[in-house]
């Protein structure tokens, strides 16, 4: 569904495209329901406002809630349905690809439509019944901006980008749209990020040329537009059941290869490894991506057991605490660390406790954290809210931490930009 996010007096609100005409219309109250521990006398003065109730507006709903940011969503239908929107149309309807010059439209009568329902089928249904045939051409959006009026409209989801419904990238990445803005839309909203972060959400959701932005993620619109039309093409490379030639059918197609390399490159999304809570804990496995909070918003650093690289995590506990964020430090230890060994940690981030020791639990013996993510155990990592790596460096690049950090975090919350 369709998601806008929009405000006015100040507010940030979020909306579905197509709400947008119904708002205008609606005589009522449009408020049909609320969360983030509104009351509807109180929706007037909330700093968000999600209009379209579909996955994308619901995440990030659960998202700013969890963060402790007030919000409401609108939704045009009154009642909820247990079936998504497409269910009732793609039960009356099926896709037949044909390939122009080889064949035309109107060599698809209802007769030759109906002989291909029951080829695919596999038996002659009583009950079909051809009532319409229409060409469709495959297209794909994303829209020029993602945010204007001041930065208090912002697109996300469909609103943003309408991809083909090859591969589910629509809804993966209206997802990861609401993942992106809501730690963002926290931060501002709580007086720590300035305004001007909010264009940083456009730079990375949105780049023109997806590999050439320090923060390149694969799930960007753009490139997935790309990929989904490639699945299209892909899904259908069947042309031998229609009695064409294959070679001639897919003569353009190129299928690039999609095995995930796991990255600590900045602007990547924290590789997945197990770890085991040091000292050994009721906690059992789980996943270096269960160290990022869902219930806060908390930047996480990623350290080796290492004198410098402590460090770097003091001075970063340190800028935090004056930047008012929130900071945890894990240290990744070798697999069989000793919890005499752990006890390091107690002493070289004191007095700070905001901290996790963690063992790594490779699948591959001797395969480590580090080597995994093709780094030294010298780097540290610093990982947003959303999972994904903000900073990454060696500790003996660094030569005041102090500054170094603080000059990170500034970036980051954009505190050094223009006001837009």
């Amino acid at each position: 569904m369709p998601s806008i996010a929009g405000g006015a007096r100040g507010r940030l609100f979020a909306a579905h495209r197509g709400a947008i005409w119904w708002l205008r219309r609606r005589q009522q109250r449009p408020f049909s329901s609320l969360v983030g521990g509104g009351r509807q006398g109180d929706a007037p003065h909330l700093p968000v406002l999600i209009v379209g109730a579909g996955p994308v507006g619901l995440v990030l709903s659960f998202l700013l809630t969890k963060f402790g940011i007030k919000c409401a969503v609108i939704e045009k239908n009154v009642e909820f349905t247990r079936h998504p929107r497409a269910h009732f149309i793609n039960n009356r309807t099926m896709e037949i690809p044909f390939y122009p010059p080889q064949q035309m439209l109107e060599e698809f009568s209802s007769k030759v439509c109906e002989q291909i329902i029951v080829k695919l089928v596999g038996w002659e249904p009583a009950d079909v019944q051809v009532v319409d045939i229409k060409p469709w051409a495959m297209h794909a959006e994303v829209a020029e901006k993602y945010i204007s009026c001041n930065n208090r409209v912002v697109l996300v989801g469909d609103a943003a980008h309408r991809f083909p419904p090859a591969g589910g990238f629509g809804m993966n990445t209206g997802v990861q749209d609401a993942h992106n803005l809501a730690w963002k839309l926290g931060l501002m909203l709580n007086g720590v990020a300035s305004p001007s972060m909010l264009q940083t959400y456009e730079s990375e959701r949105r780049p023109v040329r997806p590999f050439s932005q320090a923060f390149y993620s694969s799930n960007v619109a753009i490139f997935n537009t790309e990929l989904s039309v490639e699945n299209f093409k892909a899904a259908m490379s069947i042309p031998a059941s229609l009695g064409l030639d294959p070679t001639v059918a897919n003569s353009d197609a190129k299928r690039a290869s999609r095995e995930y390399i796991p990255s600590a490159k900045v602007g990547s999304r924290l590789p997945h490894m197990l770890v085991r809570a040091l000292p050994a804990s009721s906690e059992g496995v789980f996943s270096t991506l269960d160290l990022v909070s869902v219930d806060k918003l908390e930047f996480v650093l990623i350290i080796a057991p290492l004198k410098e690289s402590y460090e770097i995590a003091r001075a970063t506990l340190k800028v935090a605490d004056e930047f008012k964020l929130s900071v945890k430090v894990c240290v990744m230890w070798p697999q069989g660390s000793a919890d005499v060994e752990v006890e390091e940690s107690r002493s070289e981030l004191a007095p700070w406790t905001n901290y996790v020791d963690v063992e790594e639990v490779p699948r591959v013996t001797g395969n480590s954290w580090w080597e995994m993510c093709r780094i030294s155990r010298k780097n540290v990592i610093l990982v947003r809210p959303d999972e994904h790596i903000a900073w990454r460096t060696e500790w003996d690049m660094v030569r005041d931490a102090d500054s170094e950090v603080r000059g990170v975090f500034s970036r980051i919350l954009c505190l050094n930009c223009h006001q837009v």
